[in-house]
């Protein structure tokens, strides 16, 4: 029986000619991560494009109600929004899972545990909301397939500042600078962290590089990459 795809899940599958990527894993499931506005979303589509994986990529449109609540009161709401995320995202990683072509991924799963840190550390989110979502991310993560490996587009907080305010989204115009500061410290932490558990390529990101720039570093990683590792997030103790 056929599967049907969920539609709030935007899935889209190039049709020019791909680029060759390694075959030391076929169909790769590859994921980006980078702060607000390092230009993941874009990335994505063109490697989807250029590699013929299937993209799958965050619905703007669908969460903006989501990301204007959260941004209105981030106390009442940063919860909320985070338990709604993680259920989207759950959806995306066993549509990859299910579907086995692989996939280009604008936002992973994993990364968003810098915006429960960075809510904890602010006082918009307790402790006990935090272990709550951690344990059911715990759950959830015995289910799902990690990425083979996660591109890491590392951008200075002042250039992602200034792409923000150039693309111009209604939820993004109260973003500061000094919060990209801090999101910018936890994201260079969660990578140094995640990396030891799933392959990590970085990217100076400040310059768009080609894309054949990008599929050339990421061969070279996916030539490297051991057997079937360990799935970290899944410690109950890691919090």
């Amino acid at each position: 029986m056929a599967k049907k795809e969920p539609t709030d899940i935007i899935i889209t599958t190039a049709t020019t000619t791909p680029k060759q990527l390694s075959t030391r894993i076929p169909n790769p499931f590859i994921t980006l991560a980078g702060i607000i506005g390092a230009g993941k979303t874009t990335l994505a589509t063109n490697l989807a494009k250029a590699t013929n994986l299937p993209l799958y990529h965050e619905n703007v449109v669908e969460n903006q109600r989501l990301l204007d609540l959260f941004y209105e009161d981030r106390k009442k709401n940063g919860f909320h929004l985070q338990i709604e995320l993680i259920v989207q995202r759950y959806i995306q990683q066993q549509l990859i899972t299910w579907f086995e072509n692989g996939g280009i991924q604008d936002r992973s799963i994993y990364e968003d545990m810098v915006f429960i840190s960075m809510l904890v550390k602010e006082g918009s989110m307790t402790p006990l909301q935090r272990d709550t979502y951690m344990n059911l991310f715990n759950i959830l993560s015995r289910f799902m397939r990690q990425p083979d490996v996660i591109i890491y587009l590392s951008v200075g907080p002042q250039i992602a500042f200034e792409r923000i305010k150039k693309r111009g989204r209604e939820c993004e115009k109260d973003i500061t600078l000094e919060y990209l500061e801090n999101l910018k410290e936890e994201y260079d932490a969660f990578i140094e962290n995640i990396q030891n558990h799933i392959p990590v390529v970085i990217i100076n990101w400040n310059e768009f590089k080609s894309n054949d720039f990008i599929i050339e570093k990421l061969n070279e990683k996916l030539e490297k990459i051991p057997g079937k590792l360990f799935d970290w997030m899944t410690n109950k103790d890691n919090k």
